[in-house]
């Protein structure tokens, strides 16, 4: 993806604005205190789609570990030539399956990645909203808050969408990648 100069300038500028938001010199946006449990429903449903990509995670790694040892075995063993010649021809569809599944494994992660900066978006724009009303309208610290706040709602609504796309292709790209390892296994040890 390349960025134009405008945009670029946009971004960094959206950036200094962050960097620049502050009540007190020595006060940080992250020292903005929060109430108990303002995020608590966030925090269990971030938790729960972050278990369902861990297992996504958890079981390509496994099945590119047992696709592994499987052809470790079917090569170190002296009496499987005929096994072996099966393999070889399939070669490719055990390449492409074992692709999928690390796409998947990748794109789990970058899904944990994403989700958990999706919710640091969220909380800096609590804090924000808690500058802001803490500010008088309309005064010139006031609309600082305001865009500031803009700013975090786009970016955490473009980290929700790379977060629901990473989650989906991670599921879709596993299963394509199971289903080709186990035909290519299922034909060549099964007949």
């Amino acid at each position: 993806m390349s960025w134009g100069r405008e945009e670029l300038l946009s971004h960094l500028g959206n950036i200094l604005l962050l960097c620049d938001i502050r009540m007190e010199p020595t006060k940080s946006l992250a020292e903005v205190e929060l109430e108990e449990g303002v995020c608590r429903e966030d925090f269990a449903l971030l938790d729960r789609y972050q278990s369902y990509s861990a297992e996504l995670l958890r079981i390509a790694l496994l099945t590119i570990a047992v696709c592994g040892f499987l052809l470790k075995e079917v090569y170190l063993a002296p009496s499987n030539c005929q096994l072996l010649e099966m393999l070889k021809a399939q070669r490719s569809t055990i390449m492409i399956g074992v692709y999928a599944i690390a796409i998947s494994a990748a794109l789990a992660t970058g899904h944990r990645y994403f989700s958990s900066d999706s919710m640091a978006c969220q909380i800096r724009y609590i804090r924000l909203s808690k500058l802001r009303n803490s500010t008088e309208s309309g005064s010139k610290e006031w609309e600082k808050f305001n865009d500031a706040m803009a700013c975090e709602k786009k970016r955490n609504g473009g980290r929700l969408a790379i977060c629901k796309h990473c989650l989906r292709f991670s599921a879709l790209t596993l299963i394509v990648g199971v289903l080709l390892l186990a035909d290519t296994f299922r034909t060549s040890f099964f007949g």
